[in-house]
């Protein structure tokens, strides 16, 4: 049994359980208000200009609230200068009118026709309404990436369609046109994000590809990791696998990189050699847990559905 077969058992366990007992309210303390970020980071392409950045407000208030924000870079590898890279106006505030709901904040991104790679800064909310409790679950602010666009890997950044076969059964092949090649702050690499869509869980780290132009490949290693930990200090790393060599667990884990190679150009560009490989459960330690796969995809194609 794979972990997302476990996970489905246990939810049925749940629902179940729920179900016998469905007169029974569920009491929520009155004096929980909080604002946040919708999301913990976002990237942006430079040309994009004038962007808009979610923030939520969950309280039981009716009465407006009003929040300041502010932008910073120090301390980030890669850090975005206001005013050159991006426009913050000092003094930026989201406001609220109703109460609970959603509310944005704009954010000016200063393409600067030069290739310089990805830049970085801090989105925070400084200061707001009294009482209420600023970001939950770390996101009081939001990282920003801006991907360059004069990248030198420009012809085969862009978004792809992924159709995936599942080593569990055809019930849980991917297919979806949401995969990303984007770029990476080293102009050799790029990044690879949103291979698994609308799965649980979010695989919010990009894996990182290296490219070798003349031979046309990606070279992506096992190993990385491809979730944020979660509250049990539990997370997700990429591996590939070998499915002829498995066991109850699924497909005995492989440490080795594999290859990409695509064949094409411009808009018309379709990527092989993604082979088996999934999303691994990982022991706070970095040891293989028994639960080994999320799932695990024994072959994939990918085709290019828009530009970078």
């Amino acid at each position: 049994m794979n972990y997302k077969n476990l996970l489905v058992f246990l939810a049925a366990g749940f629902g179940l359980l729920s179900s016998c007992e469905i007169n029974h309210p569920i009491f929520v303390p009155d004096d929980i208000s909080y604002v946040a970020f919708s999301h913990s980071e976002t990237a942006i392409r430079e040309n994009k200009g004038e962007v808009d950045i979610e923030l939520y407000l969950t309280t039981y208030s009716s009465s407006p609230a009003e929040f300041t924000l502010t932008s910073y870079s120090e301390g980030l590898e890669y850090p975005a200068i206001e005013g050159t890279d991006y426009h913050l106006p000092a003094g930026s505030k989201v406001s609220f009118p109703n109460g609970m709901g959603y509310a944005e904040v704009s954010v000016d991104i200063i393409d600067n026709d030069e290739k310089d790679g990805l830049k970085q800064f801090w989105l925070e909310i400084e200061s707001g309404t009294e009482d209420y409790q600023i970001g939950i679950d770390g996101k009081h602010k939001i990282l920003i990436t801006i991907q360059d666009d004069e990248h030198p890997l420009k012809y085969i950044l862009g978004r792809y369609r992924i159709e995936a076969v599942s080593y569990y059964g055809s019930q849980y092949n991917l297919a979806h046109e949401g995969f990303l090649i984007e770029p990476d702050a080293d102009t050799t690499k790029v990044r690879l994000t949103n291979i698994v869509e609308g799965v649980t869980p979010t695989l919010s780290r990009p894996l990182i590809g290296t490219v070798d132009v003349l031979k046309q490949e990606i070279t992506v290693k096992s190993g990385q990791q491809w979730s944020n930990p979660k509250t049990n200090g539990y997370y997700f790393s990429f591996y590939k696998g070998d499915p002829e060599n498995a066991n109850d667990q699924g497909p005995e884990p492989l440490d080795e990189a594999f290859i990409l190679s695509w064949a094409g150009s411009g808009s018309d560009i379709t990527i092989t050699g993604f082979d088996n490989w999934g999303p691994k459960w990982m022991e706070p330690s970095g040891a293989f847990d028994s639960w080994w796969w999320w799932d695990f995809y024994t072959s994939a194609i990918l085709t290019k559905v828009e530009d970078y």
